[in-house]
Formats: structure tokens, sequence, C-alpha cells
């Protein structure tokens, strides 16, 4: 989040380096899965794309109408898309750092996110008052939060930490900012742009679902500590 990814020029890259990107990630277009690769012009570069285009045909049909307009339109080089991008990256750190400070600030150890919108605190300060209620685990954690305290998370596990692993794996959850700037659909349409353009002046961003997120996990950690 805080400076974009470069890239080292290297001599006789273009013979040498695959390029791939998509919109999920790069263009914050989540469930928009279209991807790209560029490939060297090389005999090598040729090749590697005779097999993924075999390998591709058999397991992917065409991109939807929609998404192929959008695609088009995400990867042109107009000053719009490049605003966009940026006002995207604005909101997301915007976001992701104020909830990284208050998992912080509630004794959680949490690394501090350099981009996209995620966060993976662990509960491991807290494990001796967890394991009284059974919770000795990840998956037990993510469980115990949605049944005790409403707090949806997934558990470290899901992503191939080891809860036998290294200290803070065990209770390692990962949560999203991407769900807490608008309650439904119809409210992300409605207000979606307007909350981009606010995030590109750098006004002070309202966000009642990121609040709401904050206070819940406050809670939590005070149930824990009362344990």
């Amino acid at each position: 989040m805080e400076s974009p990814i470069r890239y080292t020029k290297v001599e006789d890259s273009s013979t040498s380096i695959i390029v791939t990107g998509g919109l999920s990630k790069t263009y914050s277009a989540g469930g928009w899965r279209v991807g790209y690769a560029i490939l060297p012009r090389s005999a090598a570069g040729s090749k590697i794309m005779k097999v993924l285009l075999a390998y591709a045909s058999e397991c992917w049909s065409a991109a939807s109408s929609p998404s192929q307009h959008a695609a088009a339109e995400a990867f042109s080089t107009g000053e719009h898309m490049t605003q966009y991008r940026e006002s995207v990256r604005l909101l997301h750190a915007h976001c992701t750092t104020r909830l990284y400070e208050s998992l912080r600030d509630l004794g959680l150890k949490v690394a501090k996110p350099s981009g996209a919108f995620y966060v993976y605190p662990s509960f491991q300060p807290y494990a001796k008052q967890l394991a009284k209620v059974g919770v000795r685990t990840s998956a037990e954690l993510s469980q115990w939060l949605i049944a005790q305290c409403g707090i949806a998370a997934l558990p470290g596990s899901a992503f191939g930490e080891d809860d036998d692993g290294l200290e803070g794996g065990r209770l390692r959850l990962r949560m999203a900012t991407s769900y807490l700037y608008f309650k439904d659909q119809e409210e992300r349409y409605t207000k979606g742009y307007g909350l981009l353009q606010q995030a590109a002046a750098g006004r002070d961003l309202q966000l009642p679902m990121l609040d709401m997120a904050i206070s819940a996990l406050a809670a939590a950690v005070e149930k824990i500590k009362s344990i």
C-alpha cells in the first residue's frame, strides 16, 4: 500500500520473463476472474504458450461477455483507470490500516499489512484464557468467535498454516476488510464511487461497518480476558 510494484529492468528480459496478472486483485474486482499472461518472444516462450493454450482450452470456457468488456476497459491505458486504481488503493489502505491498528492496540500479535485488504492477527497472547474454554487451534478459535461473539474470520489452518508449527500459528486468523465498506449490494452501487472519490481527495472516510467490526473485536477480546 505504501508504494506500487516496481519492475526491475533485466538485460534481454523480453526473452526470459513471464508476466501474469488479472482483474481480481489488480483492480479490486473480486469475482471477476479474468487474467492474462505475457510470454517472451522466444522459442521457449512459444513452447510454453502452446502448452498453456492446450491446458486452458480443456479447463476453462470463454470469459462471460460482461467480464470481457470490463477487462477491455480495465486494461486500457487511459488516465481514468490510473486514477481508479489509485483511489481503490487509498481506500483499502485506509480501511486495512485502521483494522490493523485496532487489533494491535487490543494486544494481538499482527503484522502491519503492506498491500491488499487482509490482516492475520494471532490470539496467542490470550492462549491461556482460550484453553480454558477448549480453544487450542485456529479452527476452534474461528468457531468460538462466531458462536460467542458473532465475528466471522477464517482460521489460519485453512491457508496451510500448521497449528503445531510456529507459536502464533495455533491461534491465527485471516480477516478481510473488503466486506466492511457496505451493508449490501444496493449500498455498494449507490455509495461506492462516492467513497472512492472521498478517498482520492484525502477526506475523512465514514465507514460504519468498519466501526462496528472494531467494536465487536474489542468486546470479544474483553470477553476472552474475563475467562
